[in-house]
């Protein structure tokens, strides 16, 4: 079973701790515990290793993937050594190397990726709460990120980003999960490959999500830098906090509809979690 409850959250009154934001109370959101000044030095230690492992990860991370039902991705992460995560036949097409698949993407300057993490039970969704200080304040988001162009592969790329932002081990991809049609925002691709593009600022970009299982039990390690709080949600409880916490936003409406889609996709196969 995956962790639930924040690992961390402000205390004002402590006159030890980081001074942050209080996050709305709800029943899988902990802010009990303060932040204490020597536990944020630690942690940010703990990240800066993980960042090297990331690097040692892809500096050796150069074998090709095999054409199988299911191929096997070795990687190394600082807090389980070197591991391995497998992927489904039906996001083969996710399999090319990272410069063949921008060079087929010429008309977007980033490639972005979302894993889509939900509990043993196939019914909670993780979901992780940005900073105040970042773009998109305080707003909820599966986690994700951009694709950097020496990853192997945009595989890796979930990967390394799920790992850089929750701590959480990668073990399996199991599809790629996309709305039919969303707002604000333009479906790319056929089924099973499909993305969603859209621009901010002036730069042009195109999302890939996937539905994933991870390695189990891990707690989750959020960077305070990018993220400050997370949740693990049923699909009734994140549709309850949209209608009535108005604090509870999700950082674009493309966003929005790719949840509902995961928990769609999620709740006509849960044989397969």
């Amino acid at each position: 079973m995956l962790p639930f409850g924040n690992e961390w959250s402000p205390n004002q009154a402590d006159r030890n701790t980081v001074p942050r934001k209080r996050q709305h109370q709800n029943p899988h959101v902990n802010t009990s515990r303060p932040f204490h000044r020597s536990t944020f030095c630690s942690y940010n230690l703990v990240v800066l290793l993980d960042r090297i492992n990331l690097d040692l990860f892809r500096l050796h991370n150069g074998s090709a993937l095999m054409a199988s039902e299911t191929s096997t991705v070795p990687m190394t992460s600082a807090m389980r050594g070197s591991q391995a995560f497998t992927i489904d036949s039906s996001v083969a097409y996710f399999e090319t190397s990272m410069d063949l698949f921008r060079s087929s993407h010429r008309d977007y300057d980033d490639i972005c990726v979302g894993a889509c993490v939900f509990d043993s039970s196939g019914k909670q969704l993780l979901l992780i709460q940005r900073a105040a200080c970042d773009s998109f304040p305080s707003m909820w988001e599966i986690p994700g990120g951009r694709c950097d162009p020496d990853d192997k592969t945009i595989l890796h790329s979930l990967a390394r980003e799920l790992f850089e932002e929750t701590g959480l081990v990668l073990r399996h991809v199991r599809r790629c999960v996309c709305p039919a049609q969303t707002t604000g925002a333009n479906i790319h691709g056929e089924d099973g490959s499909r993305g969603y593009t859209f621009q901010y600022r002036d730069v042009r970009a195109i999302k890939y999500n996937f539905l994933v299982e991870v390695e189990s039990p891990l707690p989750i390690r959020l960077n305070p830098d990018e993220h400050m709080a997370f949740s693990w949600l049923t699909v009734e409880e994140y549709r309850s906090r949209q209608l009535q916490d108005q604090n509870f936003r999700i950082t674009t409406p493309a966003q929005a509809d790719l949840i509902s889609e995961a928990f769609d996709v999620v709740h006509k196969t849960p044989d397969k979690l």
